[in-house]
């Protein structure tokens, strides 16, 4: 998968927020159908979502679209939707198997064939959430040649990653370092050139999230999701343009800074 630095998300069921997003300057948009949108608006946010699709393929904006997992039975019709001209990955939520990459990459060729696309235009990024996934996301990114990221191991003070692995939050992060290692040693191991990276603070903060993003860059990883809209500059002044080149035995998988240096007040 190419280089996106910086990758915001926004709620599949609002068109306005779909046209208004590329304003804040993220390399790419990542729509979602799962958590953002309420189960009685899914079926109402697919259309929504391929026809924000069509529309910001015309302005140059890349789209990402995360579908609900395949535990919800929505995921099939969820991709039927959304594989068009200007979608360029699909996010899985919630992987554990293999056979559930496999199953998404069969309908992905699928409806790429239908819409006309060249084999392989859409690409996958797998999302790891349970403590099972992230231990496999070595498989999960070789499942098949589509997918082309991993995101995970880190997590929000609520979210589904904090939950399932039952760690106790901190602005800091060191209690993901072991995890977020993991990922990151995985995405090279499968060939992954531009590992991403979540959004952990969920701050509006910018010396915060500066701060956050630069020690990111010290570890290897080069791409930032958020879901605050002023954050998405702040990636491309702590990002690399491009991964350097890493070399000889002394490349770490986790330099983070000193608790003092990024605990604020809790």
């Amino acid at each position: 998968m190419k280089l996106y630095r910086s990758i915001l998300f926004v709620p599949g069921n609002r068109p306005e927020w779909i046209d208004k997003a590329p304003k804040y300057g993220p390399d790419a948009l990542i729509l979602d159908l799962e958590d953002a949108v309420p189960n009685d608006e899914k079926p109402e946010a697919r259309s929504i979502v391929r026809a924000g699709i069509e529309r910001s393929h015309k302005r140059g904006v890349p789209i990402v679209v995360r579908v609900n997992g395949l535990n919800t039975g929505l995921t099939g019709e969820d991709v039927e939707a959304v594989v068009t001209a200007g979608l360029v990955a699909i996010a899985i939520p919630k992987l554990e198997k293999v056979e559930e990459v496999l199953k998404v990459d069969a309908w992905v060729e699928l409806f790429e064939q239908k819409a006309g696309l060249p084999p392989r235009t859409v690409e996958i990024v797998a999302l790891p959430e349970t403590a099972r996934g992230i231990m496999d996301v070595y498989h999960l990114a070789t499942a098949c040649p589509r997918v082309g990221n991993i995101v995970g191991g880190v997590g929000a003070r609520s979210g589904d990653v904090t939950k399932a692995i039952g760690y106790k939050w901190t602005r800091a992060g060191f209690e993901t370092l072991g995890v977020a290692s993991h990922m990151l040693l995985a995405a090279r191991a499968a060939g992954i050139e531009y590992h991403w990276l979540e959004d952990r603070l969920r701050s509006a903060i910018p010396s915060w999230y500066a701060r956050n993003s630069s020690e990111h860059e010290k570890s290897a990883t080069v791409g930032r999701y958020s879901f605050i809209p002023r954050q998405c500059r702040l990636p491309m002044k702590c990002l690399p343009p491009r991964r350097k080149k890493l070399s000889g035995t002394k490349v770490s998988c986790g330099q983070w800074p000193r608790p003092n240096k990024l605990d604020g007040p809790r």
